[in-house]
């Protein structure tokens, strides 16, 4: 029986380390499913509409934005 993946998405202004942390989580985390990836809060609102992750991979640098996640717990 094939493990249920969990939905992430990576949020990260700095390219290099935005491609290296979704490459590792493709080909290291077997049970991860990439669901979406942003460099800007303008990116990653609409992916958080699209599609609710089991996790948010979150830069706290994240530039100028300052992105506030309340989010409701089963």
């Amino acid at each position: 029986m094939e493990e249920q993946k969990f939905k992430v998405i990576i949020v990260e202004d700095v390219k290099l380390e935005l491609k290296g942390t979704e490459e590792i989580f493709r080909h290291e985390i077997p049970n991860a499913e990439v669901i979406g990836t942003a460099m800007t809060e303008s990116e990653f609102w609409p992916l958080m509409e699209a599609q609710l992750p089991d996790l948010v991979l979150l830069d706290l640098g994240l530039g100028e934005a300052e992105i506030r996640l309340v989010l409701p717990f089963p």
